[in-house]
């Protein structure tokens, strides 16, 4: 981990990009932070007619608890960048403007200022049902064209940034808090740490996902790695399935939604073993649900105790076999 030439920030962005000739020095800039930034600082700079967002990954990432991570992640999410512009249809991730590797700084182009977050409009009750069929999709898609390619399986064969992004902070963590629940949950980290079917987003999450003209650009691939195909399905379907949970209201809709996603990812995913494919999914689920109220990054959302004891039942629910199937998690969290 270490040090690079500048720790890049608002104030020093603009002098950065042209010292390292990506700009003209008299080029009028702007740079302001964005949201999130959890895992670096995730700068916007707007020059001239260029809008590109900068990235540089953190080693010891801003949440309350101790969790490091090797900002090496940063050409990870470069070369994840470049690949999955030449698999996923056009407009489906930002274009790659440049990767730094002595500062490790990635710059990529902005969407347009039109664009929406699907996270934010998630939690405010608008529920897009042809956008997230189209996220369906598109992680199948992911998968299906790149789960026989040796030369992805090269490329992403690293897995210590999963290890230290995932499963230490979520899993691990989960089970040092539920006794019960080590053994199922220590089986299921086993297995994501040691299956290699696909490429992994690895944060295949709503708060990744801009809307932009209703189609969905996936974002953020620090995680990036050659894996678990159950993980990435189980990741958006957790989100989901929390937010059943906190808007109550709008639950039918979020179960309505989520089984369009499943249907999609598995219609364009190219597996031809759906069976096994959705118990995979749903021993990730159960752990990802655990992790996201006791992990190291719980979802900010849930802060009431009775809603943390429904997630908790039911990802106990799932991790011991009560509830066997997805339409049994739907059921679950319909009111």
């Amino acid at each position: 981990m270490g040090a690079t030439a500048i720790d890049l920030n608002i104030d020093n962005a603009c002098t950065y990009l042209s010292a390292t000739g990506h700009i003209p020095e008299a080029t009028p800039c702007q740079a302001r932070a964005m949201g999130g930034g959890v895992s670096g600082e995730v700068i916007l700079v707007e020059a001239g007619p260029l809008r590109w967002v900068l990235k540089q990954a953190r080693a010891r990432l801003r949440v309350a608890a101790d969790w490091v991570a090797d900002p090496a992640r940063t050409a990870v999410e470069a070369r994840a960048l470049a690949l999955l512009a030449t698999v996923l249809p056009a407009g489906s991730v930002p274009d790659l403007v440049f990767y730094d590797a002595v500062n490790r700084v990635l710059a990529m182009t902005a969407l347009p200022k039109s664009a929406q977050n699907l996270k934010t409009m998630l939690l405010a009750g608008t529920i897009p049902s042809t956008t997230i069929r189209a996220c369906g999709r598109l992680l199948g898609q992911l998968q299906s064209e790149t789960q026989r390619r040796s030369d992805v399986r090269e490329a992403f064969h690293e897995r210590a940034l999963f290890r230290q992004l995932r499963i230490e902070p979520y899993y691990e963590t989960a089970a040092a808090r539920h006794a019960g629940l080590v053994a199922a949950i220590t089986a299921q980290a086993a297995f994501a740490m040691d299956q290699t079917a696909c490429l992994v987003h690895g944060d295949f999450s709503p708060k990744n996902i801009l809307v932009a003209e209703g189609r969905p650009v996936l974002l953020d691939y620090e995680v990036s790695h050659w894996g678990c195909r159950a993980f990435d399905p189980a990741f958006f379907l957790t989100h989901l399935t929390l937010k059943a949970l906190h808007l109550p209201h709008y639950a039918v809709a979020f179960n309505r939604v989520a089984k369009a996603f499943w249907n999609a990812y598995r219609s364009s995913s190219g597996w031809p073993d759906l069976v096994p494919l959705e118990q995979e999914v749903m021993g990730q689920l159960g752990c990802l649900l655990l992790a996201r109220v006791d992990g190291k990054s719980p979802v900010e959302y849930i802060q009431d105790d009775s809603t943390r004891a429904q997630v908790r039942q039911l990802a106990s629910d799932i991790l011991e076999g009560r509830r066997s199937g997805l339409s049994d998690v739907w059921e679950a969290t319909t009111p």
